[in-house]
């Protein structure tokens, strides 16, 4: 009978291995065939290479390696606007459609603007939470989806049909997008980067939208103390 890590595997279904210092996961399944077999039940070195152990704050985990992070891709299916950042740059909050594992974004006139995004291999994106605080940044990479691309139809359409006081119908906007815009495809391309525990807080960036406070109306001086 084969082994999983320093544990042996016993018959039916899922098993239970140990970790160092006797912590105890459990193993998929099909680990328990002989040979330690991999997700294509070869036993091969291909087979066992498919499976990569991490163990994290004393919790064993099990993932095929290549998949998206539970939590990046927990976040990004419900994901309406992400914060995407260029090369160590300001984030940018874009809305954006979640399909096949990636998020969409529209960048162009009368669309959104994110500088230096389009030309870009790579970004970083930050998902909030249902709470709205943030709660994943992760590496992403950048694709084009032109109008020729088999990809297109779906996904324009899809995102012009979502987008708030769009003038005109979905497939208008679309054909507008398609002379005008561009429109991009972000993947997950690695793991999460580490939250620490600082507040995060910035300055608040200039803009010609801002407006001049002023000092509120009072009848009478207030004194000093």
């Amino acid at each position: 009978m084969g082994q999983v890590g320093p544990g042996r595997v016993g018959r039916g279904g899922a098993g239970r291995g140990k970790l160092p210092g006797n912590r105890a996961y459990l193993a998929p399944a099909y680990a328990r065939l002989p040979g330690n077999l991999g997700p294509d039940r070869t036993g091969t070195a291909r087979g066992r290479a498919g499976w990569a152990g991490l163990v994290s704050g004393g919790v064993g985990r099990v993932r095929m390696v290549g998949m998206t992070d539970p939590l990046v891709e927990e976040a990004g299916k419900k994901a309406a606007i992400a914060w995407v950042a260029v090369a160590g740059g300001p984030a940018y909050a874009l809305w954006c459609l979640p399909q096949d594992g990636r998020l969409h974004v529209v960048l162009g006139p009368g669309e959104q603007s994110a500088p230096g995004l389009a030309e870009a291999g790579s970004a970083t994106v930050t998902l909030r939470g249902d709470h709205g605080g943030a709660v994943a940044t992760y590496p992403a990479a950048v694709e084009r989806i032109g109008p020729q691309d088999e990809r297109w139809a779906s996904v324009a359409v899809t995102m012009a049909g979502k987008r708030l006081n769009a003038p005109g119908t979905a497939e208008a906007l679309a054909a507008r997008w398609a002379d005008e815009c561009v429109l991009l495809a972000l993947s997950p391309a690695g793991e999460p980067v580490p939250r620490g525990d600082a507040s995060e807080r910035a300055e608040v960036r200039p803009t010609p939208a801002a407006n001049a406070t002023r000092k509120p109306f009072r009848l009478h001086r207030v004194r000093r103390r």
